[in-house]
């Protein structure tokens, strides 16, 4: 919120106001009904990095604080690496991420720097500048080409997986594109060993707590014009 706005409210505030809302727009009621918060719900497990005004926009005809409340309060979601999740992960949430942490150092004991050596791991992220938004909308047919695009790089840039792939250990999250037939049925074909990664868990994926966030603070801070895009220039992200 900048400093006009916080004057702004301050002011209204001393005038009697009390509700914290923004005023509903005229022709544009707020109804917050059971089926839209369903329709939210649905949106954030579809793609947990949308923004409040990538949602506000979905979902005109209530307020931006209304929405944010229902997302935080009525849903009980908060940001986790640029990601909505639950405030309060269930028992089998917890449990999962427990089993996924033993299965983990499991094979590190077992195997050592090589295990590490053998992951490979990746993710879809978003970078903002000012008015300007790249997005990647994932489905699980595009996903599905860019694993496709993954195993011929792996090809190329690992020689010594050509022969045998079922070396690769994969690590991804369990967003829906991820897990879908076509998606899982590809991975069978290309025998990887497919990295277990319970819901709710972006903290675990060394791309969003490191690398993202690494690169999305490093390409903001870049000029470019409208029709650019930073496709090409992540390589250049100092280390």
């Amino acid at each position: 919120m900048n400093r006009t706005s916080v004057f702004k409210w301050c002011r209204e505030f001393k005038n009697g106001r009390t509700s914290v809302h923004d005023d509903q727009r005229s022709g544009r009621p707020s109804i917050l009904t059971d089926d839209i918060v369903k329709k939210i719900e649905n949106a954030l497990r579809d793609d947990r990095r949308l923004t409040v005004d990538e949602l506000s926009a979905m979902f005109p005809q209530i307020s931006r604080s209304l929405l944010h409340e229902t997302i935080t309060e009525t849903l009980g979601y908060r940001k986790l690496s640029a990601r909505w999740v639950p405030k309060q992960l269930t028992d089998q949430h917890k449990l999962n991420r427990v089993e996924a942490g033993q299965e983990f150092l499991r094979r590190y004991k077992l195997h050592g720097d090589e295990f590490l050596r053998s992951i490979v791991t990746g993710d879809e992220t978003w970078v903002e500048k000012t008015a300007e938004t790249w997005r990647f909308h994932d489905t699980g047919d595009r996903y599905r080409l860019q694993l496709i695009r993954l195993s011929r790089a792996l090809r190329e840039k690992r020689p010594e997986y050509e022969q045998k792939h079922d070396k690769v250990i994969f690590l991804h999250d369990n967003v829906r594109p991820h897990v879908t037939k076509v998606v899982k049925k590809y991975l069978e074909t290309l025998k990887w060993d497919v990295l277990p990664h319970p819901p709710y868990s972006p903290d675990i994926a060394p791309s969003d707590y490191w690398l993202f966030r690494r690169m999305q603070h490093d390409l903001a801070s870049r000029r470019r014009s409208r029709r650019n895009c930073p496709h090409g220039q992540a390589t250049t992200v100092p280390p």
